[in-house]
């Protein structure tokens, strides 16, 4: 079941305001554009205990005080390990898992890292030039070309993957990113278009 927002104390105490003047609970929901639920449970709260203060919700409270909140969300970088944070938060411990979840509210998520070519400024600039030369082509000029691409077997060392944490839109700034070495650790290369 979905947990929808309390209504505000403002508009609970209209809505007992008004049942107290004798309107039902369809008119009071209208009135004041909240659910009809929201107002019956509102009234029944008030009529079992007198008052509209909240209930004690029930649930396991957060591990993490505020403080320790913010200083995940401060020390926490592109390439920072939730068990280092863990280890580092405050002399009692955390887990990792809530560390993660402090990470993912704080807007950082775990993704594995981007790869593509590490190129020398020089290179940059040729590819900006070649782009801005070509950039008036249409379509049909675009089917005569015939593009190719190299690919590596490789023989030794691995082509695993790193995994990152980075915030929404920084998927390919540099930090997130791992240069992958074309011709490192040895390897077959083959042509193919």
């Amino acid at each position: 079941m979905v947990r929808t927002a309390q209504i505000s104390k403002g508009k609970q105490q209209s809505a007992i305001t008004l049942r107290h003047e004798g309107q039902s609970i369809r008119n009071i929901s209208r009135t004041l554009k909240v659910s009809s639920s929201a107002v019956a449970k509102t009234i029944k709260c008030y009529d079992e205990t007198g008052s509209n203060e909240d209930l004690h919700r029930k649930g396991i409270p957060r591990v993490t005080y505020a403080a320790e909140d913010t200083f995940i969300r401060v020390n926490c970088t592109s390439d920072c390990s939730p068990n280092n944070v863990s280890q580092n938060s405050s002399n009692r411990h955390i887990s990792t898992s809530t560390v993660q979840r402090r990470m993912c509210e704080s807007g950082l998520h775990g993704r594995n890292a981007a790869k593509k070519p590490l190129l020398k400024d020089n290179n940059n600039k040729k590819r900006l030039a070649w782009t801005k030369k070509h950039e008036q082509w249409t379509l049909d000029w675009w089917k005569f070309v015939l593009w190719s691409d190299e690919s590596k077997l490789e023989i030794f060392g691995s082509n695993h993957r790193v995994f990152m944490r980075c915030r929404v839109g920084e998927w390919m700034i540099s930090a997130c990113v791992v240069p992958p070495m074309k011709h490192g650790g040895g390897g077959v290369m083959v042509l193919c278009w």
